[in-house]
């Protein structure tokens, strides 16, 4: 059995595929649809005869294994995913033991499994490509992130919350921010996509008063977020030089329209950037930062004037 057989298998993968899209409100097999404005619970699992679990909607007709729905959530066809899972046998033993106990009944499997530790969890991806953790909160953590570079390229991001003091699969019904306490001690708030690029913007040393922060889960989920730390601040939008970028920065601006008192909303323009498609900060540092300390930090906070 390959890699892809067990994957397509694991209802416990199929189910965290789900949460992560936004699937909520789990009777059994049954969910709210994340890819439709779902009231009630339109969506479901099945396990085929051939062994593989499915989602299928009866609202909005997504349906699919779980790599059609991490196609749905990426942008990728099933195809490029299936070209980045490792060929050849795996070890289904130690598949089945570090993925921890499984239980046969009861609402979505895998928001029911426990683990001690989010590391415990992190380790179970890792057969997959290179792991990060991503922590939010303030003084404890509420949010975890994990984000999956699969070996052969491509990206996935599993959502780790607390729960009875251990920690299970999904995400929470209200997202922090993150690096929420250095966000409200900010008075300039530069709001990205994705953790990695707060970092980027971070590791150049830029001081207190130049934060950066994102959201979990990109677009789809600005409204999830709790915007209220950015209420009087300075905010900068900077958005990943593609459609979804665009389309995460239009979202932002419009939660942040919410706020009171309202925060000054400026957009940066990636087009003066020159930035390379899908580029972001990331990006930005790369190529202004002079392959120095100072030069990636100068870039950094000069930023704002793009905007």
């Amino acid at each position: 059995m390959t890699d892809k057989d067990i994957l397509r298998a694991d209802r416990e993968h199929l189910v965290r595929l789900l949460n992560n899209a936004g699937a909520s409100k789990w009777h059994g097999n049954s969910c709210r649809c994340p890819f439709h404005d779902d009231n009630s619970p339109s969506g479901g699992i099945f396990q085929g005869d051939d062994g593989a679990w499915r989602f299928k909607c009866f609202g909005c007709e997504a349906s699919g294994d779980c790599f059609d729905i991490e196609g749905k959530m990426t942008g990728k066809t099933p195809g490029d995913i299936l070209k980045t899972i490792p060929k050849g046998p795996t070890n289904v033993a130690h598949r089945q033991v570090s993925n921890g106990p499984r239980q046969a009944s009861g609402p979505a499997t895998a928001s029911k499994t426990k683990y001690k530790t989010v590391k415990e969890i992190e380790e179970n991806q890792k057969y997959l490509g290179k792991t990060t953790v991503f922590p939010y909160g303030e003084d404890k953590l509420q949010l975890a992130v994990i984000r999956v570079d699969y070996h052969k390229g491509g990206k996935t991001f599993l959502q780790v919350r607390p729960e009875d003091g251990a920690f299970v699969m999904g995400g929470l019904d209200v997202n922090p921010l993150y690096n929420l306490k250095r966000v409200r001690a900010a008075k300039q708030v530069i709001v990205v996509e994705g953790e990695k690029a707060v970092h980027a913007i971070h590791d150049c040393d830029v001081g207190p008063d130049l934060v950066a922060t994102t959201s979990p889960q990109g677009s789809k989920s600005v409204g999830k977020a709790d915007w209220s730390p950015l209420a009087g601040k300075d905010v900068y939008l900077f958005p990943d030089n593609d459609k979804a970028g665009q389309e995460y920065v239009k979202a932002v601006a419009e939660k942040l329209k919410e706020l009171k008192p309202r925060p000054t909303v400026s957009l940066i323009n990636v087009d003066e950037l020159r930035l390379p498609p899908a580029g972001d900060a990331v990006e930005y540092l790369d190529i202004y930062g002079s392959g120095t300390k100072e030069g990636r930090k100068t870039a950094a906070l000069s930023l704002t004037v793009f905007a």
